[in-house]
């Protein structure tokens, strides 16, 4: 079963419920109380109404009573209006005494007396008295005095009357105390209440506070204590458990742990079976950690270069270079490529390419060396083969080109029609030989980077409208028209170099197509835009997506019909010197063919 302190939501719910909970039930009694409090003090008001209109209804009505006793001699010396303002004023005390008493707790039988003789003693005054304007003590007296019965009730029912209302002041005070003893208990009990309450929930919220600052702190504890050993590479804590917020980010971090060790077991593995020198350097530009490739790459092993300088294999005359150049590594904070010449322990020189960059936290420059001899040597003889092709094989291409066009010609003689064709074949397979040598030229030294570019400001239309007019015929042969750009824009590019890109990618664009089509060239030269791009469009059989990147690397060709029409090397050529202008070359695609586009900047 899961427990509930496991879970942070459930515990921070309970840590509010809890508390809140407490205090609704304790504002329930509350109010409870306060009920009972305003019922007694209802209770007390009504108590205390019922004994002040007792008392006042007794000296009222022993004034009246005794008023109409009076003989008229002395009734004349005080106020006549005395009488019937005072019977009014009696009758409606004992209507509301009557009243209230009757809603009282403490009505009993001799209320019942009271009433009894009160109901006949106002009765005569009501029957018996005249109007209140017109009545005096004489009129009054002469009526009270004709009836001897009369007189008789106010003997009779006197005693009830005022003894009724005795009873009824000793009631009311006998539950005015109980209401007082009450109240001063409530109000004690109320406070002990208060004190108890407050007392029970300050021990609640701490005890809640102890338990969930317990629940939190040894987690936090634990986490803190995972991160620290994860930060130091050493043994973890094991996994705290549990599916809450602090179990899931304990077995995070296990994860990263262990994800860290693959990684670093995959980075040892990497180092130590590389086939290249991987070595880290301090900042006195010493062997910090070298791997086993040493011995292999050097003849060291890596424990006899530790410590010592990186001068120690460097060639002699290159030894304060190779520091020049890690200093600067160091000092730059970012990746640094160089080349230079190292020796091995029998003392072999070995070219290798080398990258560092430096770390700011680890205060070392991590380096890998890379051994570049025989790719030197691969350099070398390809120059050498370029060189040859250019002394070896051009020269008598040429020669052979030059006699078959004699031939051509007639220079030696007139030829039949049979020997004429094969001489035809035979110069446009030596043009063919002779382009393919001229590709491979170009290539080699536009790839070695040693073609110079001779940029001036010229016109694109004139180098597109020149080479258009090169590749009329071919045009012509097809039945393709070639749609030129209008205006006159200029940018700094070298002329003879992007007048071969614009001759091959038409050419190509004029092969492709369909007879009877048409190859649109347009210029895009946005006044805000610091480039110019070329558009040549086709309408051939396009270029799949897997070949739009591929052919622009040497000897790689789409799969067409055309295919082996060409040395693969024009358009890997075409991207080497739109790069050598600081542009870029692609292909798109649309519904009928395909579009070539290169970008020069319009400034070189």
């Amino acid at each position: 079963m899961k427990h509930p302190w496991s879970n942070l939501f459930t515990l921070g719910v309970l840590l509010v419920a809890i508390p809140l909970l407490m205090q609704v039930a304790f504002a329930a009694h509350f109010a409870d109380l306060l009920g009972q409090m305003q019922k007694r003090l209802e209770a007390q008001w009504k108590s205390e109404e019922i004994i002040r209109l007792a008392c006042q209804l007794s000296s009222d009505s022993t004034d009246v009573l005794v008023w109409i006793q009076l003989l008229p001699s002395l009734r004349t010396m005080l106020d006549s209006d005395f009488t019937p303002k005072s019977i009014d004023k009696t009758i409606q005390e004992y209507k509301t005494l009557r009243k209230l008493v009757s809603q009282s707790a403490t009505k009993s039988e001799g209320f019942e007396k009271f009433t009894q003789a009160a109901d006949r003693l106002f009765a005569l005054l009501e029957t018996k008295r005249i109007p209140i304007r017109e009545t005096t003590p004489r009129t009054l007296q002469s009526i009270l005095r004709q009836d001897a019965a009369e007189k008789n009730i106010l003997g009779e029912d006197g005693p009830d009357f005022f003894g009724g209302i005795s009873q009824i002041v000793n009631s009311e005070e006998v539950r005015l105390a109980e209401i007082n003893s009450f109240d001063a208990a409530a109000v004690a009990k109320l406070n002990q209440q208060l004190l108890t309450f407050v007392l029970f929930s300050m021990a609640v919220t701490l005890c809640l506070g102890l338990v969930y600052s317990r629940a939190i702190s040894s987690p936090l504890q634990r986490l803190t204590e995972n991160a620290r050993r994860l930060a130091r590479r050493e043994k973890m804590l094991p996994s705290i458990g549990g599916n809450n917020a602090f179990g899931k980010l304990d077995k995070l971090l296990h994860m990263s742990s262990r994800g860290i060790e693959v990684a670093l077991q995959r980075e040892r593995a990497a180092i130590e079976n590389a086939a290249d020198l991987i070595v880290t350097l301090n900042s006195k530009v010493c062997f910090e950690s070298i791997n086993p490739f040493a011995l292999r790459m050097l003849g060291y092993e890596p424990k006899e270069l530790l410590g010592q300088p990186v001068s120690i294999i460097a060639q002699p005359e290159q030894s304060f270079q190779i520091e020049e150049y890690v200093r600067s590594a160091i000092k730059a904070n970012e990746l640094k490529r160089f080349e230079a010449k190292i020796k091995t322990r029998d003392g072999k020189l070995i070219d290798t390419t080398w990258s560092c960059i430096w770390s700011e936290r680890e205060q070392k420059l991590f380096c890998i060396a890379h051994d570049i001899t025989e790719e030197k040597a691969i350099e070398t003889l390809k120059q050498d083969f370029a060189d040859m092709i250019s002394h070896d094989l051009r020269s008598p291409l040429m020669a052979m080109s030059n006699s078959l066009v004699l031939l051509e010609r007639g220079v030696k003689g007139e030829l039949s029609d049979n020997a004429k064709a094969r001489v035809q074949t035979a110069s446009k397979k030596v043009e063919s030989l002779i382009a393919l040598v001229n590709d491979l030229l170009d290539f080699q030294k536009l790839k070695a980077g040693k073609m110079e570019l001779n940029t001036s400001h010229e016109c694109i239309g004139a180098i597109v409208r020149e080479a258009a007019d090169l590749l009329a015929e071919n045009a012509r042969r097809k039945n393709i028209e070639i749609l030129l750009p209008e205006g006159e824009f200029r940018i700094d590019l070298d002329k003879n170099k992007i007048m071969q890109v614009v001759i091959n990618l038409m050419s190509n664009a004029i092969k492709f197509s369909k007879e009877s089509s048409k190859v649109i060239v347009e210029v895009l030269d946005a006044d805000d835009s610091n480039f110019s791009i070329f558009s040549i469009s086709d309408c051939g059989p396009g270029v799949a997506e897997e070949f739009r990147t591929k052919i622009f690397e040497p000897f790689e060709q789409a799969p067409s019909m055309h295919a082996n029409e060409g040395t693969g090397l024009g358009l890997a050529i075409c991207k080497l010197i739109v790069e050598a202008h600081g542009g870029k070359i692609w292909v798109e695609p649309k519904s009928n063919g395909s579009v070539f586009k290169f970008e020069l900047p319009k400034r070189s």
